[in-house]
């Protein structure tokens, strides 16, 4: 039992130390999902006939 305190301690102890290292990643994941999805969202695969007729 005391050995599964420990380990809890150590491991609670780590957790407190880089709780900032997730928030960053999540951060850094979150700007990159906006970047992409809004590069995405300029991109069509099929390009839409908005009616305008070229000149010959």
């Amino acid at each position: 039992m005391q050995t599964i305190q420990t380990g809890y301690r150590g491991l609670s102890l780590l957790v407190d130390l880089n709780w900032y290292r997730g928030l960053y990643l999540d951060t850094v994941s979150a700007g990159l999902c906006l970047v992409f999805r809004s590069v995405v969202s300029r991109v069509t695969c099929f390009p839409v006939d908005r009616g305008e007729k070229s000149v010959s």
